[in-house]
């Protein structure tokens, strides 16, 4: 409760973070050329219904991931109409859609990503179902996912525990990119030669 209660006083409502959204785009950029992102965020600014059908359409990943919150907001709904109180109803609304604009950037951002990566993939020649693969990858590693296999042994256990851990799964997931972005540089490209890159990441 404590856990709860604390994430929706900080971002109900909270436009700063919901603007910060949009720098997952920056950690894309590690795994997407920018090249590739700019083409999915103009082809997204022009057709955002139809970029985003596209990509349900081929991924089932991502069509979990957009539209699962979607379906979960219906269900919250029906379920506040079950007649709770006056306080319920505010309170269960709270908890289930206090992360709306989180929630809309984040959805923006994952798009764009998606379609940048699946670009990139078919440039380089890669098969339909393996650029779908890529696509779904990048996501995954650079935006962070929210399927319980992916959460890190740190962030599981006792009430108590996760009352501290609240926000970890972001930083973890960036600290992730980053040192293996980082090992990988140094391992393919050495110090002197991979400084430019080093130094973006």
């Amino acid at each position: 409760t404590l856990r709860n209660r604390t994430g929706l006083a900080i971002m109900t409502g909270n436009v700063v973070n919901a603007l910060q959204q949009v720098t997952g785009l920056s950690s894309a950029a590690v795994q997407v050329r920018p090249m590739y992102l700019r083409n999915a965020l103009w082809q997204y600014v022009r057709q955002p219904k139809v970029t985003a059908e596209a990509i349900t359409e081929k991924s089932a990943f991502m069509r979990n991931r957009i539209t699962a919150g979607a379906m979960e907001v219906q269900t919250h709904i029906d379920d506040m109409l079950t007649n709770p109180s006056a306080y319920e109803k505010a309170r269960d609304f709270a908890q289930k859609h206090g992360y709306f604009m989180q929630a809309g950037f984040q959805n923006v951002v994952d798009t764009i990503t998606w379609s940048g990566a699946y670009e990139q993939a078919v440039a380089q020649g890669v098969v339909e179902e393996a650029a779908i693969r890529q696509a779904d990858s990048a996501v995954r590693e650079t935006q962070g996912s929210f399927a319980p296999e992916d959460v890190s042994r740190f962030e599981t256990g006792s009430p108590f525990v996760r009352a501290f851990t609240q926000f970890y799964s972001y930083f973890n997931t960036q600290s992730n990119l980053l040192g293996t972005e980082f090992a990988n540089t140094v391992r393919d490209m050495g110090l002197k030669e991979g400084a430019g890159r080093i130094v973006y990441l």
